[in-house]
């Protein structure tokens, strides 16, 4: 025995002696298992990358391919020839690729695709997708064993004119099913809004497995949902016969019934509800049942009570409800209600809904929007304690949901993630909310944080915000004072082009210098990886110290400052010599605004430095400003302006913006910036000349309250008219869908059109218009004439701060103008105001003032704002 087994282990020692070098042992395998190597020790290609059909082609016909993979990112129309390619995978990452497959594969897997392309003509495949959007249409007569999706987010249009095995949805995503065929079922895992439209001569079976809480369908076709989660559904016409089952006791149902015939809905103990015609209603999976009477020692439930959206000075307290309030009823009845539901599933199906669901079952919020940074204090100097900040956090979070709706979360408690202290070195420190129970109900999903950042900033830092953390890092990576201008070169490091707007304080041993508070730096987009400049107009300001913010979001149509080229010229005209500025776009965009500063040197040495503006630059061409007030200064011994003597001259470009075409060819134009594209909707209605003031009348067309600041630049012959470059019109809270208006000095500004840029943020606590009430009445003091102003405070917030504009007339013509401030107005309190000299005007004849002379009066109430009492 032990002779033959010598002699085979011999024989096999021989065989792997002569066996080639590109054969091994397969690992895990019998001693049979032999797999194919290269002369490296690795697995030989068994993989194709293809680009082109002819390319496809030859490689589905040959056999040494087990996996072949289409990867384009041009335009390509690829038909797969009729075969049975059942030994081979199919990968597809074509995004501008049409698809149409008659092949048969082990299987299909779908990464990018033109969005409506994928034609199924074979019997049998299995197609997975992971694409971010795409449309399959599943032929007559053919058959698809298994379409899986895969990938969160995705909007999914599919044609079944054929027959469906299975569908199933293992990421968050968007279905629109079209049904002439059949669908042998459906499998949700993950939240999925799902319509369903067609016809069908059987129920759909659906599965909404535990996990895929917040799934909505909505349909015109018979279904038959068993649900292990939280499901919603909107039958609509030609859905008559549809059911649902309860599976999970936990679970609830909301069933909003537009269909011709009742939806029964059974509860897991069996009991049934029949939601009918026109009926909105929610199901729990377990019935609750009204006791024949209340015993004494029932058990007490908690249920937070509804809070309002005003910030208390406590958090909400939870109240107790005995078990026998409890409502008493089998659902929980929304009978006949309608809602908006703002991109719902249920919206989006074409038939003649007119019942909606309340969406309480399948509202979500994926993430909540940057929150207001606050500023700690300066590095060096005292810092705010925790409880300090602890006090400056909102007692509520405030958030729109998926169908639009405004949810408001009561913080429970604020944790200091990132352990802040007054010992803190420069930096942003996260502190993240814990949230009660939200009002509507709605589904936080995971991930989804509430978070407010404390900074800490360094002297001359720069502190930046953003909603996106993607887009955090800019970087201020030098700094010059150029005459009465403080300018700053900013960098984006970040790997995409960002629209950025800038802000100023600066300090003298620890007190604010600028008495305005923040001082405008302007704005500008700036390329990824690029630099720009911005400047700060210091004239008159004594600081030993600053502090900038920077204001971040994402960019379209960046310009890079190598696309602009710049030359000058020195001339001469009737008024002495004048500099003559060429600036040249060389991009394949439109500018729209931007600034340059001049540097006058002499011998080396900077000896003047003037700022302006330039705008409405098509791209190729070139525009020329000249200027003899660029080339002059102020003389302050003589009184007078003399010639700068100087041998060189440096133009720098700052803060280029572009724009589209139609807009630059506008005379005035209208600019938004905003962090959030779905704050965009801002409108300016109209525009009135009232004496030394320009009042813009601006809408908020969005679905909430904002915040906006706006600035301006008027131009004369497309020459800047404000020497100092924007020209602040003021900031106002405008609530969602109403109007307010904000208002610019023009006095001594000779113009023939103006660009103005506002700002848009989210705004908390907005007040609207029409909970203002205002009253005159002429009155006489020891100074003559007076008018006597009152402003009440009708809302239920505090008034920060306002203006008003008065304008007076007489036989129905405009005589006079005055603007003035309010503020401090606590909710539902009155304050006066008095003012002669809104009365009077100056005549400049007598080179005096003078009583108005009117038989009417009207106030505008403008740049309205809310603060904490």
């Amino acid at each position: 025995m032990k002779k033959k087994l010598l002699a085979i282990v011999m024989a096999l020692a021989m065989i792997f002696t002569l066996m080639p070098s590109n054969y091994a042992l397969a690992a895990g395998n019998s001693a049979n298992s032999l797999v194919a190597t290269s002369k490296t020790g690795k697995s030989a290609a068994k993989s194709k990358t293809v680009s082109t059909e002819k390319a496809l082609k030859a490689a589905l016909k040959s056999k040494k391919y087990k996996s072949i993979i289409i990867s384009t990112k041009k335009k390509v129309k690829f038909t797969i020839p009729k075969g049975k390619y059942t030994t081979k995978t199919l990968t597809v990452n074509a995004p501008k690729s049409d698809v149409k497959n008659y092949g048969k594969f082990k299987s299909i897997t779908v990464k990018s695709i033109a969005k409506k392309t994928w034609e199924e003509h074979a019997n049998g495949n299995s197609i997975k997708l992971t694409c971010a959007a795409g449309r399959v249409v599943l032929s007559k007569d053919k058959k698809l064993k298994q379409l899986i999706i895969d990938r969160r987010d995705m909007n999914l249009d599919l044609v079944v004119t054929g027959d469906v095995d299975e569908i199933i949805v293992d990421s968050t995503s968007k279905v629109n099913i079209k049904v002439t065929g059949s669908v042998g079922k459906i499998t949700v895992n993950k939240r999925t809004e799902v319509n369903i439209t067609g016809s069908s001569d059987s129920q759909i079976p659906i599965e909404v497995n535990a996990g895929a809480d917040g799934t909505a369908f909505a349909t015109t076709v018979p279904v038959n949902i068993t649900a292990s989660a939280n499901t919603e559904l909107t039958a609509n016409a030609g859905a008559e016969g549809s059911t649902v089952k309860i599976n999970d006791a936990s679970s609830k149902v909301e069933v909003a019934n537009n269909s011709a015939s009742p939806v029964s809905v059974t509860r897991t103990d069996g009991t049934k509800t029949a939601i009918e015609n026109g009926k909105n209603d929610i199901v729990s999976g377990e019935e609750v049942k009204v006791p024949a009477e209340t015993p004494v020692s029932a058990p007490a439930v908690s249920r937070p009570v509804s809070q309002p959206a005003i910030t208390p000075i406590e958090p909400p307290q939870p109240v107790t409800v005995p078990e026998s309030t409890l409502q008493p009823s089998t659902s929980e009845s929304n009978s006949g209600s309608s809602s908006s539901t703002g991109g719902s599933a249920s919206a989006s199906t074409g038939g003649s809904s007119t019942n909606e669901p309340s969406h309480d079952l399948s509202r979500y919020i994926r993430q909540f929007s940057y929150q207001p940074q606050i500023t700690a204090g300066v590095f060096g100097t005292p810092l705010k304690s925790v409880d300090e900040i602890m006090k400056e956090l909102p007692a509520y979070i405030s958030q729109k949901a998926s169908d639009g709706t405004t949810v408001t979360f009561p913080v429970t408690k604020w944790n200091n993630t990132d352990n802040y202290n007054t010992d803190s070195p420069v930096g942003n420190y996260s502190f993240t909310a814990d949230l009660g129970t939200p009002t509507p109900d709605c589904i936080v999903e995971d991930g989804a944080k509430a978070v407010v950042k404390v900074c800490v900033l360094a002297k001359g830092s720069i502190a930046v915000n953003t909603y996106n953390d993607n887009l955090k890092n800019i970087e201020k990576v030098g700094e010059e004072r150029l005459g009465n201008y403080l300018i700053f070169k900013i960098k984006n490091n970040n790997a995409e082009d960002v629209d950025i707007s800038g802000s100023i304080k600066y300090y003298k041993n620890g007190n604010l210098q600028n008495n305005q508070g923040y001082l405008d730096i302007g704005s500008a987009i700036i390329k990824a990886g690029e630099e720009t400049e911005i400047s700060s107009n210091i004239s008159g300001i004594d600081y030993d110290s600053y502090t900038m913010e920077v204001s971040v979001g994402q960019a379209a149509n960046a310009i890079s400052m190598s696309d602009i080229s710049v030359s000058t010229k020195e001339e001469t005209s009737e008024y002495g010599k004048i500099l003559a500025i060429e600036i040249t776009n060389n991009s394949g965009m439109y500018i729209g605004n931007g600034d340059y500063i001049i540097t006058y040197t002499n011998n080396g040495v900077p000896v003047h430095y003037a700022i302006s503006s330039f705008r409405n630059i098509p791209s190729g061409e070139t525009k020329r400003y000249t200027s003899d007030a660029d080339i002059r200064k102020w003389n302050d011994e003589t009184r007078k302006y003399e010639q700068v003597m100087y041998d060189a001259v440096k133009v720098t470009i700052m803060k280029v913006s572009s724009i589209s075409a139609a807009e630059g060819e506008k005379e005035n134009q209208f600019i938004i910036n905003s962090y959030n594209d779905s704050l965009k909707n801002i409108e300016k209605v109209s525009e009135e000349k009232l004496g030394n003031y320009q009042v813009f009348k601006i809408k908020n067309n969005n679905a909430e309250d904002v915040d906006i600041s706006g600035s301006i630049k008027y131009y004369k012959n497309g020459n800047l008219q404000n020497i100092q470059g924007y020209l602040d019109i003021g900031s106002a809270i405008i609530k969602a869908g109403e109007e307010t208006e904000i208002s610019s000095n023009i006095s001594g500004i000779d113009y023939d059109s103006y660009t103005m840029e506002v700002s848009v943020g989210q705004a908390a606590n907005a007040i609207s218009m029409s909970d203002i009430s205002v009253s005159t009445k002429e009155e006489t003091s020891e100074y003559g004439k007076i008018l006597a102003i009152e402003i009440t405070n009708n809302s239920g917030m505090y008034i920060g701060n306002g203006d008003y504009i008065i304008t007076y007339t007489n036989n129905g013509v405009p005589v006079h103008y005055a603007i003035s401030s309010f503020g401090n107005i606590p909710s539902g309190e009155t304050k006066r105001y008095t003012s002669d000299a809104d009365i009077r005007k100056r005549n400049d004849e007598t080179k005096s003032y003078e009583s108005v002379t009117y038989d009417s009066v009207e106030v505008y109430i403008m740049n309205l704002s809310s603060v904490s009492e």
